[in-house]
């Protein structure tokens, strides 16, 4: 028999339970986030959303990719309002619009407009959109600010999509 080799042998799966909690409990949010999204996309926790069947049209926010100064932004009543707006418009273009989410962008092409609303298409051809708005366009939706801009450019795109897909 030959003598156990700390390096080659699995570890005790109690030792990986007290490394997860070490970590788990000295972890800032952004690690948090990101450790929810894998458990997610592993089916080991469903969204809260998703639990509960509702009629209501499905809004959810992707947020794989949020920075923790952007969460509060994306997340918003705002951001919400916007999401709901882009059901509402394309149900208007009978344009059947799939999913429609907010993501942040880590790109020097998009420093000062990050915020990305994508919106997923089913027609012809699948196909997602993407606009792109800087905090003050998604935060000032909400109080009026900005709605006719953002909705504007939403609806540009949408029809755009209708002309070009005919």
């Amino acid at each position: 028999m030959q003598p156990s080799c700390p390096h080659c042998d699995q570890p005790d799966l109690s030792f990986l339970r007290l490394v997860l909690i070490g970590e788990l409990l000295k972890a800032d949010a952004t690690w948090l986030l990101c450790l929810a999204d894998v458990m997610q996309q592993c089916g080991l926790l469903p969204l809260a959303a998703e639990a509960e069947a509702s009629e209501a049209p499905v809004v959810r926010t992707r947020t794989a990719t949020l920075h923790t100064l952007h969460m509060d932004v994306l997340t918003s009543p705002s951001a919400h309002a916007v999401l709901a707006s882009c059901h509402a418009l394309a149900q208007a273009l009978a344009l059947p619009l799939e999913d429609v989410w907010w993501e942040h962008a880590f790109s020097p092409d998009h420093a000062e407009d990050s915020c990305c609303l994508a919106l997923s298409i089913t027609q012809s051809l699948p196909v997602t959109l993407q606009l792109w708005f800087t905090r003050t366009q998604v935060l000032g939706y909400a109080t009026g600010e900005t709605t006719d801009a953002v909705e504007g450019r939403i609806r540009t795109a949408l029809e755009t999509h209708l002309r070009e897909d005919r």
